[in-house]
């Protein structure tokens, strides 16, 4: 890599770096403006324009970052034909949760960053195709009543709402923990439910 290109990198995540700051200032996505970023990042603005063409654009850059981040982390320990026993050591479960805790200021910026669709709603989009197209669950006993695309969008569901939780929760508990957690979830069902107000 030449040094042009190292400095445009540089450039880029420096953008990137100081419109994440911003969103987690609590600063409202409508109210930041380029000049407040460039100001920030001690760039002119013509400086912005030559990588992103507005605010959403570069909002979008941040999403897409993301998402090829979590689609890594549960994609890589695979490989094509592979069958994967839940009961045990899930790699990409842990994956999952190491590559939101390496990216927490992404994560946490993209949380406060209202603008749909959300980036829960984009990785369930993501999660959903994967699971649609290049991982099929499996479960033991084949109940013909039990619907597959019901089920995939409930344990999609569930996995999303975790994330989002731990991540509002301020990272509160660590990735091995929350891996240990999820796992739990696979073996353990609730059995009864009591009612202690009416």
């Amino acid at each position: 890599m030449n040094r042009q290109e190292k400095k445009r990198l540089k450039t880029i995540a420096t953008i990137k770096i100081v419109f994440m700051e911003l969103l987690l200032e609590d600063v409202v996505f409508e109210d930041i403006t380029v000049k407040e970023i460039t100001e920030r990042a001690d760039f002119n603005r013509s400086t912005f324009y030559l990588y992103f063409q507005d605010k959403h654009e570069l909002a979008e850059s941040l999403f897409n970052e993301a998402l090829q981040a979590y689609t890594h982390a549960v994609m890589s320990p695979y490989e094509e034909g592979q069958i994967v026993g839940l009961d045990g050591d899930v790699p990409s479960d842990r994956l999952i949760f190491d590559c939101i805790a390496e990216n927490k200021q992404l994560f946490s910026a993209l949380d406060r960053l209202q603008i749909p669709p959300t980036i829960y709603e984009r990785m369930e989009q993501t999660c959903l195709a994967l699971f649609s197209t290049n991982i099929q669950l499996v479960q033991e006993k084949t109940d013909p009543s039990i619907d597959y695309n019901l089920f995939l969008h409930y344990q999609v569901a569930a996995m999303i709402g975790l994330i989002k939780y731990w991540i509002r929760n301020n990272f509160e508990e660590t990735a091995p923990y929350m891996t240990e957690q999820f796992r739990s979830f696979y073996t353990s069902r609730v059995k009864t439910m009591n009612i202690t107000q009416k």
